[in-house]
């Protein structure tokens, strides 16, 4: 076997020099969740939520559509838990590719309680970046309601 030296690109099974490959940098995607009011049972509560991404919250309000804060501090609301939903090795940039096309679906008029709130672009969000849903139980109170939309006034 013969060696190519440093320029070798792969191109044959000859050499002994290997092209190293720039290591993914895995970035962490975290859901918090915050209490909207006090409560005991946490499977059908009345949740907030936003996905912490780099050090930047993101989340869906009526009026601001998508916005950003700071982790843990979603106003008028009580952070209950962080949960790890797992990392992905998407860049930066296609990380705020991903957000920004979910800024035109989750306008700020777009928001509705029942079929199009926060807990609903917590999950587009992390099944755009990591193909994964978040908790069924978040969310439980909107499907629920779903079933008996008829019934709330406008």
């Amino acid at each position: 076997r013969r060696v190519h030296g440093e320029t070798c690109r792969g191109c044959c099974n000859t050499c002994y020099y290997t092209v190293p490959t720039m290591r993914q940098v895995k970035t962490k995607v975290t859901l918090m969740l915050y209490d909207l009011v006090s409560q005991q049972n946490s499977m059908c509560g009345l949740y907030h939520t936003g996905v912490e991404i780099q050090g930047v919250e993101y989340s869906f309000a009526y009026g601001a559509g998508v916005y950003e804060c700071s982790p843990g501090s979603a106003p008028d609301a009580r952070l209950k838990e962080r949960i790890v939903m797992g990392e992905t090795e998407m860049s930066r940039s296609d990380i705020q590719r991903a957000i920004d096309t979910l800024r035109r679906e989750f306008h700020g008029t777009a928001y509705d309680l029942i079929t199009k709130n926060c807990n609903h672009f917590s999950n587009a969000l992390c099944k755009k970046i990591l193909n994964k849903s978040i908790p069924s139980y978040i969310n439980r109170m909107a499907w629920w309601g779903s079933w008996v939309s008829c019934l709330i006034p406008e």
